[in-house]
């Protein structure tokens, strides 16, 4: 949905956040070392989560898991911030967008 907006905006690449308002998703597209956190998180996440599954009544190991378990699921969750960032976004930007051709199409 993003990439769809950013080009009928004519922008040139779908990581320009200078016209939105949340500020968590320019620090995403704005910061790599961000972006690489929560991306990494995101899929560390479930790969734990996965794991625990089955290792979780395997004493060290399960406690090892659900360690890295606290560290990723907050960056998860971040990560999910911003795909609904995005999404509203992209939402908010295509409205505008269409309400300036409905207007233009009046005149």
């Amino acid at each position: 949905t993003r990439m769809y907006v950013m080009s009928q905006l004519q922008k040139a690449s779908h990581k320009d956040t200078s016209s939105s308002i949340f500020t968590l998703l320019r620090h995403y597209y704005g910061n790599r070392m961000v972006m690489a956190a929560f991306c990494i998180g995101q899929e560390l996440s479930y790969i734990l989560t996965y794991a625990y599954y089955f290792y979780s009544e395997v004493p060290v190991i399960g406690n090892l898991i659900y360690g890295l378990l606290i560290i990723m699921v907050p960056l998860c969750f971040l990560k999910q911030v911003v795909n609904v960032q995005q999404l509203v976004d992209a939402m908010y930007h295509l409205s505008v967008l269409d309400a300036q051709q409905r207007a233009a199409k009046l005149k």
